[in-house]
C-alpha cells in the first residue's frame, strides 16, 4: 500500500531524489517491485529524461537527465497497487471515474485543460494531476471549453488513464505538453550481473532514443552510480562515462 502524497510523493518515493537512491530503494524490496526497467536517450543523455518503468506496480517514474532528481511519478495502470489519500482507496478496484475524482476524493478545483492535438483532458490539483483520453467521435461532437467537463460527468464518458505527482502549483504551469501514455517507453531493461554490476542494456534489447526504437548495436552497457562502461563482446572496453 502507497499513500499519495501530491507535490511530494508517493509511499517511499519523494519527489526530489536522486537515481541512485531511489533505485537502492526499489531493489531492497524485490518482491514489492520485481521488475525495474530503465531507459535513457543514447544520443542526448543529459538532455532527455531518464524513465524507470515499475511493470508490475503500474508505476513509472520520470528523472531530470542532468540533474537525477525524481521530478514525476506516474500511476499508468489502475489496480496494479494499492493506493490511498487521507485513507481513502484510490483506484485499486479500477480506474478512477471523473466524477470519483471531482466529488468524492479531491474535490472541486479550476478547469481542466484539454490537448487537441492528443485528444487529453488534463484535470488538475496542485501537486497531482489526471488524464482523459477521449475518442476521435467524442472530440468532433465537443466544445473543448464547455462540453468536455459535463460530458467526463456522464455515464458514457472514459474513466481515468493516468494519474502524475509533480511538484508545482498547476500541471500546465509545470509541463507544456499533456499527459501522453508512451508505451514505447517500456523496452529496456534492468538487472545485475554476476559481479554486481547494473545492465542497462544488452544487445538483444531495445532502448529508446527520444524518435525512434533501435537495437543496441555489438556492445553490451554496463553502469554504477556515475559511471557507464561500454563493453565489446571479446570483453574489451570500447568506452567509459563518468558522468
Amino acid at each position: 500500500m502507497a499513500t499519495i502524497y501530491p507535490g511530494k510523493g508517493l509511499g517511499n518515493l519523494t519527489l526530489g531524489s536522486s537515481l541512485q537512491s531511489v533505485l537502492a530503494c526499489l531493489k531492497a524490496s524485490p518482491t514489492t517491485f520485481p521488475s525495474i526497467k530503465i531507459i535513457y536517450s543514447k544520443k542526448t543523455p543529459v538532455k532527455s529524461p531518464i524513465t524507470v518503468v515499475l511493470k508490475y506496480n503500474g508505476l513509472r517514474l520520470r528523472f531530470d537527465g542532468q540533474t537525477q532528481k525524481l521530478r514525476l511519478i506516474e500511476v499508468i495502470e489502475w489496480g496494479k497497487m494499492k493506493l490511498t489519500y487521507k485513507k481513502r482507496d484510490v483506484g485499486s478496484q479500477g480506474p478512477l471515474t471523473y466524477i470519483k475524482i471531482y466529488n468524492n476524493i479531491f474535490g472541486p478545483t479550476f478547469p481542466g485543460k484539454f490537448y487537441h492535438e492528443h485528444r487529453v483532458y488534463v484535470l488538475s490539483y496542485p501537486g497531482i494531476a489526471f488524464s482523459f483520453q477521449l475518442s476521435y467521435e467524442a472530440v468532433q461532437r465537443l466544445d473543448a471549453s464547455q462540453d468536455i467537463p459535463k460530458f467526463l460527468m456522464s455515464s458514457n464518458a472514459p474513466p481515468c488513464t493516468s494519474m502524475a505527482i509533480f511538484q508545482g502549483d498547476y500541471w500546465w504551469d509545470v509541463e507544456k505538453t499533456p499527459m501522453v501514455l508512451n508505451r514505447r517507453l517500456e523496452c529496456a531493461t534492468t538487472s545485475l550481473n554476476d559481479d554486481g554490476m547494473e545492465v542497462i542494456g544488452e544487445t538483444d534489447e531495445q532502448h529508446y532514443d527520444g524518435d525512434k526504437l533501435g537495437d543496441w548495436g555489438l556492445t553490451d552497457l554496463y553502469g554504477a552510480p556515475g559511471l557507464v562502461i561500454e563493453v565489446l563482446k571479446n570483453g574489451d572496453i570500447a568506452s567509459l562515462t563518468i558522468y
